[in-house]
Formats: C-alpha cells, structure tokens, sequence
C-alpha cells in the first residue's frame, strides 16, 4: 500500500509539472519597445498604463509641439497592452505584439486605436471648442404602434395581480 502511495504521488507532481510547465525565454534578449506619442502646439500631460504589463520608468510625459517615446522593456512572446490618457480624457488604447523570430530574437508589432478606431499614429490634440452634438432624431422605421398602451396594460395587470393575491390571502 505504501508504494502505490509512493508511485500516485510521484504521478501527480510529473503530471503537475507538465500541466503548469512554462516555456523559458532565458537565451532571448529583452526587446525595448518604443511608443511614439505627438502631440499638437498645445501642452498636453500623457500617462500610460497597463493591467498586464510593464510599465516604462518614466509613466508620465508633458509634451507640447513634439514628438517623444514611452520605451518598455519586455522579456517574452505575448500580447501587451497600453493605455495612454491625457488630461483633457483623450484616450489611445496600444497593444504590443511580442513574437520570437526564426532567429530567436524578440520581434514587436505596435497597434493604436482610439475610440475603436484603428489609428496610424498616436497624436494628441486639443478638443475642438464649438463642438455641439447634433439633436436626436428618431429613426424611422415604419412601426406606428403607441408603446403607451402596452405600459399602462403592465402597470394595470400588476393592480389586477395584487388584489387577487392580497385577496386570496386575505379569505384563507
């Protein structure tokens, strides 16, 4: 009994071990990826973050009239993801695609979307001041029904509903 004990233990943790194992990126050299971030003849302070990734030392940059780079250090093959936000709520969303090439280097792609649009570059700019939303017309789509009605059969329906139940407990 004891060396079956002895065999289902070593089992488990050669099993574990294969389950959780890990791949190790010891003999690729980190890549420093830079983010290049513009910004318009205004003065605009640009933060980045991340949940899954690792931050540059440099987190903050006031930039006004120029171009600068947020430089990250990364280690292994996966997707990263960036967001860099400026005072003014303007808000870039980046994803680094890390990639081992057939060389075994580290290799980066960069992607930049702003409000779930693919952008070329990531430029910051001062909002636009006269910017009026545009009065809210309803869609025409041909259905005349009075949705009122329906809402006051409801709001009846529950009355109705609650009598019969406060009536019903009412002769028990």
């Amino acid at each position: 009994m004891n060396k079956i004990k002895k065999q289902l233990i070593i089992a488990f943790v050669l099993i574990m071990t294969i389950v959780l194992m890990k791949p190790v990126y010891g003999q690729t050299k980190p890549i420093e990826v830079e983010i290049p971030v513009h910004v318009d003849a205004n003065e605009h302070v640009i933060t980045i973050t991340s949940l899954d990734a690792p931050l540059p030392a440099n987190r903050t940059q006031v930039l006004k009239n120029e171009t600068k780079s947020f430089t990250v250090k990364l280690y292994e093959p996966k997707t990263y993801h960036y967001t860099l936000i400026d005072r003014n709520g303007q808000r870039f969303t980046t994803v680094i695609f890390v990639w081992v090439d057939s060389e075994n280097r580290l290799q980066a792609t960069i992607s930049a979307t702003q409000d779930g649009e693919h952008k070329a570059d990531i430029t910051f700019e001062e909002p636009k001041k006269n910017q009026s939303t545009p009065p809210y017309k309803q869609p025409k789509t041909g259905d005349q029904t009075n949705i009122n009605i329906y809402g006051y059969l409801l709001i009846i329906s529950f009355v109705v509903i609650g009598m019969i139940v406060h009536t019903r407990k009412k002769n028990k």
